[in-house]
């Protein structure tokens, strides 16, 4: 602090005015240095971050600014969009026209993903739809933590539409359904997880689960085999070879994914058969 009780700024030493943030462990930044935090957690960071975890991030968003023009969106859903041979994926704020190109729009590595959930919220039900379907609204939102800094997101992603008959989720008019689209959005964004972060720790820690079982269930997004089922297990291998198959993808990886795949729905497909 100096003279007449002026701050200034731990990052660049100006006074630290309009606009200032004081973080976690006191440091201050000045309105300048505050706003190079993406607006979607900048509250976050005023509360949890101390100064290291700001220059963390920092270091971040330059190694991501160097691949923006680069990125090119493989799978899309709301408003998360991935680049699977970049692994990366942004999510855009929740206002018209914003875009990749966006100063506040960050661009985050699967490499740095320690934790990540997706979840619904219902917001709508109505009944006697669609021949006497049942019909279920949800915001579906993506909370994920990032290892190299405190940083901890639970954005809304998009929301979806769910029609059911005497309990079953059938398509709607044009024979799509939300959730089997859900489902291999949230597939996709584990495998990337595991294929680019070698210290990832995965969803499953069952010592008497043999090693090749468990990662086979790890890749699949099963934490029990007891509520898993032969036509569950069947759709999510259906949503994950379309990604990586040959025929559909031209990485040169490719081939070697969807035979890892296969491998894994063998794996717990015979587990299953043996309960």
């Amino acid at each position: 602090m100096g003279l007449f009780g002026t701050e200034y700024c731990s990052i660049c030493g100006q006074p630290a005015k309009g606009g200032k943030m004081r973080l976690k462990d006191g440091a201050v930044l000045c309105g300048d240095c505050a706003r190079r935090i993406s607006k979607a957690y900048r509250d976050y960071a005023e509360d949890n971050w101390e100064i290291e975890d700001y220059n963390k991030y920092l270091e971040i968003k330059r190694k991501s600014d160097e691949v923006r023009g680069r990125f090119k969106a493989t799978h899309s859903f709301g408003s998360l969009n991935i680049d699977m041979s970049l692994g990366m994926f942004y999510i855009l704020p929740d206002r018209k026209n914003a875009s990749i190109e966006d100063e506040d729009v960050d661009l985050f590595s699967f490499r740095d993903i320690c934790t990540h959930e997706f979840t619904l919220n219902g917001t709508s039900h109505s009944s006697g739809l669609l021949g006497g379907n049942e019909q279920y609204g949800y915001d579906v939102f993506l909370s994920f933590a990032l290892s190299p800094i405190d940083l901890v997101m639970s954005p809304k992603i998009d929301n979806i539409t769910v029609y059911t008959k005497k309990g079953e989720i059938v398509p709607d008019k044009k024979g799509y359904r939300a959730d089997e689209e859900l489902t291999s959005v949230e597939l996709i964004f584990q495998w990337c997880t595991i294929a680019f972060n070698p210290e990832y720790e995965g969803t499953i820690n069952k010592p008497d689960i043999p090693m090749e079982l468990t990662s086979a269930m790890d890749l699949f997004m099963i934490d029990s085999l007891d509520k898993e089922t032969a036509e569950k297990l069947k759709l999510k291998r259906n949503a994950l070879i379309k990604v990586f198959h040959p025929d559909e993808n031209n990485s040169e990886y490719s081939e070697a994914y969807a035979q890892k795949i296969n491998n894994a729905y063998d794996t717990i497909k015979k587990a299953i058969a043996a309960l």
